[in-house]
């Protein structure tokens, strides 16, 4: 479109004053970060279906990396590929939108947020994706947190109910699903100490699944209260256990080591 001079009579299209407006979401800062483009927060991120099929709102999708025809890391945040959730352990994201194929729009990474969960009939605190599927799976212990769920009287004709989840609080992130907070269970006990450091195996997808890494926790401050018992259930925090070891790099295998509580 021309520039305008003044006194000209100007006539703008409703295609011309929507690019605008999308020009204009993209260039005006809002909240620095994610948040300079079409309304997105710290807790959205901007994504791009990469799969072959839509995808309703309200979506679980896996995050990959930018997508290729994407807006770099300068000017513009990134659009990051999503697709039907398909590695245990990968990040991923609830889409506030639907989306077509080959679309862009908005989704949920972290934070409060309605979410549609399978529900289980022994109940559980925790919800977890769940391959090749579009929904959260209630479950024991796992990576989103449940603050409340309608009753399973109350699903609908798929089995799902809604519910209030906490996003981005544990979702797996990295080769084995490691994460800053973690479920364990202790896999040998035998001459084991905690203040040397125990092997466990983790469960960033909560007990239910498989494992999905082993790594090493440290408990100095109860080593001469209790001892470790094969299969003992914990949560291991990565942070603090980095300091205790002495050093931030990982086992022979490359995973962080942890310090459980």
């Amino acid at each position: 479109m021309p520039d305008v001079r003044p006194g000209q009579k100007l006539r703008i299209s409703a295609s011309e004053w929507n690019a605008v407006r999308r020009a204009a979401g993209f260039a005006i800062p809002r909240s620095g970060g994610f948040g300079s483009a079409l309304g997105a927060g710290p807790e959205k991120c901007l994504v791009r279906n990469d799969g072959e099929e839509a995808l309703p709102q309200f979506a679980v999708v896996q995050l990959f990396d930018a997508a290729a025809d994407a807006a770099g890391f300068r000017g513009a945040p990134p659009v990051l590929a999503a697709k039907p959730y398909e590695d245990e352990g990968a990040p991923f994201a609830i889409l506030l939108q639907p989306l077509a194929a080959g679309e862009t729009g908005l989704a949920r990474h972290s934070g409060v947020f309605a979410a549609r969960v399978q529900p289980s009939g022994a109940g559980g605190g925790y919800a977890m994706p769940s391959v090749g599927a579009t929904y959260l799976v209630q479950i024991d212990v796992g990576p989103v947190p449940l603050i409340g769920a309608q009753a399973m009287s109350q699903a609908d004709a798929d089995g799902l109910v809604w519910a209030i989840v906490v996003l981005g609080s544990g979702a797996g992130s990295g080769s084995g699903g490691v994460t800053d907070v973690i479920p364990c269970r202790v896999r040998e006990a035998e001459n084991a100490k905690w203040e040397d450091g125990v092997s466990v195996d983790l469960y960033a997808n909560g007990f239910a699944n498989e494992p999905t890494g082993v790594d090493t926790i440290y408990l100095p401050e109860v080593g001469t209260a209790t001892q470790p018992v094969k299969d003992m259930a914990l949560i291991a925090h990565r942070y603090v256990s980095f300091k205790l070891a002495g050093s931030e790099q990982g086992d022979e295998d490359g995973e962080p080591e942890s310090e459980g509580s």
